[in-house]
């Protein structure tokens, strides 16, 4: 068994599409060159291809790992939908300074508080976190924007975040732009918004 954490990239399957599923191999491909992991784009996105074409028609979540060596595991589970807006948290504690914040692995130590908080607070969609400068970087699994002056800003990667396929999107597209932001900006923002590529685009709802 490998001892190096695997990549992770988490999908969503519609009427047998991956609309980002471009991005997402972009992003395993780069994390991939910055460990030194065997990679394969063909190979990875033949496998996808082929597991894709046996689910049945619907909406599913799909989770890719790929290991140190580059074989690539494939799972699927239903999706159901979300119901907007989703409740978020504010964290009590600064994320570390890591550069592993930027890749998506199972390596994430710094979440498992905010996992077993999502798990016995199921209402709950994520857990916001600052940085240990004291801005806002990111959720356990979603990136944050809030809306101010009627623009949408998001914390810019140099604060620590992992960079989301969907928030990449939303940047290129003009919907989003960067914006160093703190708590008070969260807590007086206009509109709040978290994203991740399974679920979109969410309207969000800070509670205590």
């Amino acid at each position: 068994m490998s001892i190096h954490p695997t990549l992770i990239e988490t999908m969503r399957v519609e009427h047998a599409q991956i609309a980002l599923l471009q991005p997402h191999l972009d992003r395993l491909q780069r994390s991939a060159q910055q460990l030194n992991y065997t990679f394969c784009r063909d190979n990875i996105s033949a496998h996808i291809a082929q597991y894709v074409a046996s689910l049945e028609d619907g909406v599913w979540r799909l989770r890719l790992t790929l290991d140190n060596e580059g074989q690539p595991v494939l799972e699927h589970s239903a999706l159901a939908p979300d119901i907007e807006p989703v409740p978020i948290l504010l964290a009590d504690t600064p994320l570390p300074e890591s550069p592993w914040l930027g890749i998506k692995s199972s390596h994430r130590p710094w979440y498992q508080a905010a996992t077993q908080t999502l798990l016995h607070q199921p209402q709950l969609f994520d857990v916001i976190f600052c940085n240990q400068q004291g801005e806002l970087c990111e959720g356990s699994r979603s990136n944050i924007y809030v809306q101010r002056d009627g623009e949408w800003l998001t914390p810019p990667l140099r604060c620590g975040l992992l960079p989301g396929v969907m928030r990449e999107q939303l940047l290129q597209s003009g919907q989003a732009k960067e914006a160093v932001l703190t708590p008070a900006d969260l807590q007086h923002a206009q509109a709040i918004r978290v994203s991740n590529a399974l679920r979109g685009w969410l309207n969000a709802t800070l509670v205590n």
